[in-house]
């Protein structure tokens, strides 16, 4: 590119004199709206709900003085900040001031910020003007066999957010604090399904457990705190400590109260995680060595290759890393065939060949050894191959996952479900039947029928006679539990969006694909948003004041539909 004032059109320094001056050349500065935080801010506007939440975590947490963020010399305090982001009244500075007003724990300062945005009248996404009001509305646990630390699921809830969820992982090598933690833009129940395939893949059932929000707040909270203040010496990570900002404000709100983790000694991790601690730095000697980084690529599937290879010669082979032909024709025709998932099977041959040679030169093996474990390699590779598509090695891998998947959502259904509904389960259809007003009080009964009306149309254009009476069954036990609720002033189109998302959520309607979305749910009624908010005043009526991980509590039979409860008998009676 050339640059300017140069090249071969530039005029001599000879000038007659009655020519003027040239013009003087000005260099305007960068606009704010230019600037590389801006910039990000405007794109995390653009992106996921949570996604500028996120950003501005990352900022605080920076600017925090007793963060250390490496590569940031000399920063501006945090009140340095909020007053450029106050001098320049843009959307992006309004949006990125809430935030911060919202995650700082400078009363102060959020007052400061609240009195100047005030006056500014830019249009905010949901995941803004919505973050006020954004709530944990659920915790699990997931426990992994011999694992070192515990996994926390927080299931995050605002009107107008799409339900998303944050994951935490305490540590307990360093003295139980957080050691990762990370949104998803997915919901409790989807984060769950993931995780256990993921464990599943990687040889382990994953159990998951409800944790009470007051438990959930007195294990993280100190976990936190313990992050800031026990000499670790653990780097930052992508979204940690970044995101801590988030996480503290959101479990400040959380009740108090709750049992704390119980202590663990570091000493007490059991032989699995002593053996997965071996794999892995034999793995990492071996990725980073002259055998391995010959022919490892880009790909991280021949990463995930070598732990997978490190873990069976450690199991396998013991102290001796000697593979025999024998343990290599068991490696290639029964285990890797039915353990590797498709993305890692093509590239374990040519991996477990520079293994081999690994594992042999640090043992101190005899070349002959060497060469006599290589030649089988080749000799089970097409065998290996044509296995991997083997109808039979097929059907038991599909019948190993299927039968943990049962069992899972199993043991998921008999904690969520109450003895009396497992029992009394059956899949016969719900019965097209009237809205039922008896014992009703009068002065509520045209209200109820005119908000049950709403929901009637809506559940007939998006559902089925199922979900209606479903619906009108719901409106008809909130009515005679908490009348006051029809008393109070509220938009009749709400209340009834909320009866039926009450009704989809429990009947997970709202979540497999085909299935109408939320927004269009909201449609149905000339909304927009959610009404979630208003459906826990509606489920605190009837008992249940919190949705949980699995989808909305309704241990009622009268209230699901043959379809949920045919998929719970035939997971419950396979």
């Amino acid at each position: 590119m050339r640059k300017r004032g140069h090249g071969s059109n530039r005029r001599t320094p000879n000038r007659s004199a009655t020519r003027g001056r040239p013009p003087v050349r000005t260099h305007t500065a960068m606009r704010p709206e230019d600037q590389e935080l801006i910039q990000g801010i405007r794109t995390a506007m653009r992106a996921e709900p949570l996604a500028l939440a996120d950003l501005m975590s990352s900022v605080l947490d920076a600017l925090d003085p007793n963060s250390v963020t490496p590569g940031l010399v000399d920063k501006p305090t945090l009140t340095q900040l909020v007053e450029s982001f106050i001098d320049v009244p843009l959307a992006e500075t309004t949006a990125a001031l809430m935030v911060i007003a919202t995650l700082t724990s400078d009363d102060l300062l959020a007052a400061r910020i609240r009195r100047e945005i005030d006056g500014r009248r830019h249009p905010m996404p949901l995941g803004v003007s919505g973050l006020d009001d954004l709530r944990i509305v659920s915790a699990w646990a997931m426990a992994i066999p011999g694992d070192v630390g515990d996994d926390l699921i927080l299931g995050l809830s605002a009107p107008g957010v799409p339900d998303s969820s944050l994951l935490v992982y305490i540590d307990h090598r360093f003295g139980t604090l957080v050691k990762d933690a990370f949104l998803i833009d997915e919901s409790v129940p989807q984060v769950v399904a993931n995780l256990s395939e993921i464990a599943l893949r990687d040889g382990h059932r994953a159990n998951f457990v409800e944790v009470s929000l007051a438990d959930a707040r007195a294990q993280v909270e100190p976990a936190i705190a313990a992050y800031g203040n026990i000499d670790h010496g653990m780097p930052p990570g992508d979204t940690w400590p970044g995101l801590r900002p988030l996480l503290s404000h959101l479990v400040r709100l959380l009740p108090e109260g709750g049992t704390p983790l119980p202590p663990r000694d570091p000493a007490d991790f059991d032989e699995l995680e002593e053996l997965e601690e071996d794999a892995s730095d034999l793995a990492h000697d071996f990725l980073s060595g002259p055998f391995g980084a010959p022919v490892l690529g880009d790909d991280p599937a021949d990463h995930d290759l070598a732990h997978v290879l490190a873990m069976f010669a450690l199991d396998m082979l013991g102290d001796e890393l000697l593979w025999t032909p024998e343990i290599i024709e068991t490696l290639m025709t029964s285990a890797l065939p039915t353990i590797l998932a498709r993305e890692l099977y093509e590239r374990a041959p040519a991996v477990l060949r520079a293994f081999v040679s690994y594992c042999h030169d640090v043992d101190g093996c005899d070349q002959s050894d060497t060469a006599a474990a290589l030649v089988a390699v080749d000799r089970w590779e097409p065998r290996y191959h044509e296995l991997r598509d083997d109808p039979e090695i097929v059907r038991a891998r599909i019948e190993a996952l299927t039968q943990e998947w049962r069992q899972l959502h199993r043991e998921a259904l008999l904690t969520r479900l109450s003895p009396d509904l497992v029992a009394g389960l059956n899949a016969d259809p719900l019965p097209d039947e009237p809205l039922d007003l008896s014992g009703v009080a009068s002065d509520i009964a045209t209200r109820v029928q005119g908000i049950a009306s709403l929901a009637d149309v809506a559940a007939m254009d998006l559902y089925d006679v199922e979900m209606r009476t479903a619906c009108r069954r719901l409106i008809a036990q909130v009515a005679l539990a908490d009348p006051a609720i029809f008393r109070r002033q509220s938009r009749d189109a709400m209340t009834a969006a909320a009866f039926l998302w009450i009704v989809a959520k429990a009947n997970d309607a709202l979540t497999d694909d085909g299935n109408p979305t939320v927004a269009e749910l909201m449609a149905a009624f000339e909304l927009t948003g959610s009404p979630s908010q208003r459906a826990m005043v509606l489920l605190k009526a009837i008992g249940q004041e919190q949705p949980a991980a699995y989808g909305l509590r309704l241990n009622d039979p009268a209230l699901l539909t043959a379809r949920l409860r045919s998929s719970w008998l035939d997971i419950l009676n396979p």
